[in-house]
């Protein structure tokens, strides 16, 4: 189901944990939106913009230093905004391998 306007949730990088967000466009038009990363002492560490087709989806990897600026050992929250409120769905995954084995994947909030 599309959320509000702004939607949050976490990422957890301890123990070597993976986090996958999933974010769908719910509109029949092109929609803009921005991901933000925030560690626990509320500093922004990324803030990237995204667009996304008509019923689109994207999924991005917030374990990826690179791109977002997660590090290892650390959580914190993850800030969805769309233009509008009923714009967007998303959806965390938590995740785990070891070597080439999933040893788990669970979902985790996002509201």
């Amino acid at each position: 189901m599309a959320g509000k306007r702004s939607q949050f949730g976490a990422y957890n990088r301890y123990f070597s944990m993976g986090n996958i967000y999933l974010v769908s466009n719910t509109a029949g038009a092109l929609n803009k939106f921005s991901l933000a990363a925030i560690n626990t002492k509320a500093t922004v560490l990324s803030n990237k913009s995204y667009s996304l087709k008509p019923y689109g989806s994207i999924k991005l990897d917030l374990s990826k230093s690179s791109t977002f600026k997660t590090t290892p050992d650390s959580y914190g929250t993850v800030a969805l905004t769309a233009p509008d409120a009923r714009m967007l769905a998303a959806q965390s995954i938590r995740l785990r391998t070891l070597g080439d084995i999933m040893d788990y994947a669970m979902p985790a909030a996002v509201r």
